[in-house]
């Protein structure tokens, strides 16, 4: 999903993927009349029963909204069991296709369902036809003719019938005229005021403005499939979602020419279940337009509030209802304009586009009723209203996502202690017992270190399992919290029970080994035979001695003599 950053930069790009609301073309119902015509060009006897459609509503992106004097066109719809046929007369003496853009080029546009996809296709002067904007079809020469006359042109076409509901199908036709390269207007059948928003639509599930019903000739079975709506079921993994999700409100306008997207004021979250209050007051810089953001005052900038979800990633869809109070919108010189309350309906489906993500935002339509109520028609008075912008005033309530309410949101929370509850006396009961049977155990270790370790690893396994056994669940409330306060809390009693052991255990000093008693050194014992040998060398001196006395002795008396 986007941040509000992707979602303004989208808003400016392009505003048509947008749901808009108070859209006129939806209660416009034509019926057919029965017939086959050949596609040749030409106006045949088929269409003589057929309703004449005046072309004679400017668009208002393109042409401000005018409604012409004299109809541009005449047109006449019938069909037979397969086909529906189209034949129109457009008068336009000033005919051009030199634009280097298609839509800008003098053509007539068709859009239709067919099975189930979104067909838009442009049938231009020259002879050539676009291929369609969803399927890339491109219509063979035999369904369709455009024929030059004096006046402007012919155009006819024929194409499938599919998508009925209710024996009728959604269409519109449109025509481009242009000159000098550019497109002056666009123009739509009599009360299509909103037939500018046609082309927005991008699959059935999308909505749009500017689609108006046929009734069928003949009995056609309903190959629509419209089934109906339910409530999504609200579980313990998508409650949370649901409950905090969250849409943006904001006072907007934008040119049709570059797209140019204008805040008003300072926007505002709008949380689901909430309402909040809008009072786009003293609006000192008001947005102003110039000939060249109108395509010289052709083309009548959009002007609304806009409510869109900014973090929306492609491919997320999702039902959105809102109500709204009575809208004031004030200018200075001007009456005011009041809208009255109503709601916002959108199916949202997030798309990706070249210039970020569309298919996600829904706009209350202030421009249809802001120029109806004052009587504005031309697009230059229409700017000069727009500068001239004081106050805005009205309040938003976020009421339902894929049909839940806030009501169903509460009742389910509330049930929701009741369920989990439950799973915390049934599916927890196992984990519930081997912590406690670790505590015990850690009791009766009466401060014996490897025994509390064993108990702590016990008790901390089982109650990282019961964690993940509500993880798995989503229970995120009462369960969770039995788990990371009351097993938890076991777990770290053990724990403290293992560090009280282990600081008793490193405060008793450890025994030292016994010693012998310090002696004081003593020669060691001579051995028998060394005893012996030393009298024996004794002897033998005090010998010799006496030997050498007594020698000295007869020497000295022979000399006397």
């Amino acid at each position: 999903m986007k941040n509000l950053t992707a979602l303004i930069v989208a808003a400016a790009m392009f505003l048509s993927m947008a749901t808009v609301i108070n859209a006129s073309a939806k209660d416009i119902v034509i019926q057919s009349a029965q017939g086959t015509a050949v596609i040749d060009g030409v106006k045949d006897d088929a269409y003589s029963g057929a309703v004449e459609l005046l072309f004679d509503q400017s668009g208002m992106n393109n042409g401000g909204g005018a409604v012409l004097e004299t109809p541009m066109a005449k047109g006449y719809v019938i069909n037979d069991d397969e086909f529906v046929y189209v034949f129109m007369e457009v008068t336009d003496d000033e005919l051009d296709d030199t634009s280097s853009n298609r839509y800008e080029r003098d053509s007539v546009e068709v859009f239709y369902m067919e099975n189930d996809a979104y067909m838009q296709n442009r049938f231009h002067i020259d002879g050539h036809a676009d291929e369609a904007k969803s399927t890339g079809y491109i219509p063979s020469d035999d369904v369709w003719e455009l024929v030059r006359t004096d006046a402007g042109y012919n155009f006819e076409y024929k194409f499938p019938i599919t998508d009925v509901l209710n024996n009728s199908i959604e269409m519109n036709l449109q025509i481009n005229a242009c000159t000098g390269g550019k497109r002056d207007r666009t123009v739509f059948i009599t009360g299509d005021t909103d037939g500018d928003e046609a082309a927005s639509r991008t699959s059935r599930e999308t909505t749009s403005g500017g689609w108006w019903n046929l009734a069928l000739v003949g009995e056609f079975a309903d190959t629509r499939e419209v089934p109906a709506e339910e409530a999504e079921e609200i579980t313990s993994r998508n409650y949370e979602e649901i409950q905090n999700m969250t849409v943006y409100g904001q006072l907007f306008a934008q040119d049709q020419v570059a797209y140019g997207w204008h805040d008003i004021g300072t926007g505002a979250n709008i949380k689901f279940g909430e309402t909040v209050d809008f009072a786009w007051t003293g609006l000192m810089n008001p947005v102003s337009f110039t000939a060249e953001d109108t395509d010289n005052w052709t083309k009548m900038p959009a002007f609304g509030i806009q409510v869109g979800a900014s973090d929306w990633a492609v491919g997320d869809k999702g039902h959105c209802q809102f109500t709204f109070t009575d809208i004031t919108v004030k200018a200075t010189g001007y009456n005011d304009v009041v809208i009255p309350a109503g709601e916002i309906d959108g199916q949202w489906l997030a798309k990706e586009e070249s210039w970020g993500i569309g298919g996600t935002t829904s706009q209350i339509d202030l421009r249809g009723p802001v120029t109806e109520q004052l009587g504005i028609s031309d697009v230059e008075e229409y700017c000069s209203y727009l500068s001239a912008l004081t106050d805005v005033t009205t309040s938003i309530t976020f009421t339902a996502y894929n049909l839940v309410t806030p009501a169903d949101i509460d009742a389910f929370v509330a049930n929701l202690q009741t369920v989990e509850q439950e799973f915390i006396d049934t599916s927890l009961t196992e984990y519930t017992d081997r912590v406690n049977a670790a505590l015990e155990a850690a009791n009766a270790a009466n401060g014996d270190v490897a025994a509390l370790e064993d108990a702590l690893k016990e008790a901390d396994q089982a109650t990282k399992r019961a964690r993940t056994e509500c993880n798995n669940q989503n229970y995120t409330g009462i369960a969770l919290n039995y788990v990371d306060e009351t097993l938890q809390g076991i777990v770290d009693q053990i724990q403290g029970m293992l560090d009280e052991a282990q600081t008793a255990a490193a405060a008793v000093p450890a025994e030292e080994p016994e010693t012998a008693p310090e002696q004081t050194e003593e020669p060691a014992a001579e051995t028998e035979s060394s005893g012996s040998n030393t009298g024996l060398m004794v002897a033998i001196v005090v010998v010799a001695v006496v030997i050498v006395a007594v020698i000295g002795a007869i020497i000295l008396a022979k000399k006397k003599k």
